[in-house]
């Protein structure tokens, strides 16, 4: 039972953040997350590969509590700090030079996790649908962070809105998807609303 509650807590406790923190841009949850796709360049047959959203329609969230602690707790940097002071000059930068936005503001923040995924599988597309839908060849910053005990590390991947549902996608490189699979891995997007 106290589990149930302690992720209940957590996962109300990421969507009021979100909110919170998403000046620029509707309001946007996990809950509005409503499709995740991930194929990578040389998939292995009967391999079980995945690349998730740590949500209910997608895992037992229960299994990844320390994913969902860990989103809520850079989640609750972000909102103190302000997201250009949380990421650091040269994150800043490069989300910049994406989306050309004048101020970086994170639209998405949410936990990923990996799974039976080899570096000779090679890149990975990801392919995300919100509620909230981009425009189509919009470019955002996707941001991958790789969560040790020192904090987030985070890299930058150049994003591009697709297809008529205003999903985004971006292709990650086999060290990120691999950081992903052996540690906690968050997924955040800064879009230019």
């Amino acid at each position: 039972m106290k589990k149930v509650i302690s992720i209940t807590l957590a996962l109300v406790m990421l969507c009021l953040g979100v909110v919170a923190f998403a000046d620029a841009a509707p309001s946007k949850t996990t809950e509005d997350l409503l499709t995740m796709e991930a194929v990578p360049a040389n998939p292995v047959e009967g391999s079980g590969f995945f690349f998730f959203p740590v949500t209910e329609k997608y895992v037992d969230v229960t299994k990844y509590q320390a994913q969902l602690d860990a989103a809520a707790a850079e989640l609750e940097k972000i909102q103190k700090d302000g997201a250009e002071a949380y990421f650091g000059e040269e994150t800043v930068a490069a989300v910049k030079a994406i989306n050309g936005a004048e101020k970086v503001t994170v639209d998405e923040l949410f936990a990923v996790v990996a799974g039976n995924y080899e570096e000779t599988m090679g890149d990975v597309t990801v392919t995300v649908e919100m509620a909230t839908p981009y425009a189509k060849d919009q470019k955002v910053a996707v941001l991958v962070g790789d969560v040790t005990a020192d904090g987030a590390a985070w890299k930058t991947f150049e994003g591009v809105g697709v297809g008529d549902a205003g999903a985004i996608q971006v292709v990650l490189d086999p060290a990120t998807v691999l950081a992903v699979q052996n540690g906690i891995g968050l997924f955040a997007v800064a879009g230019n609303h």
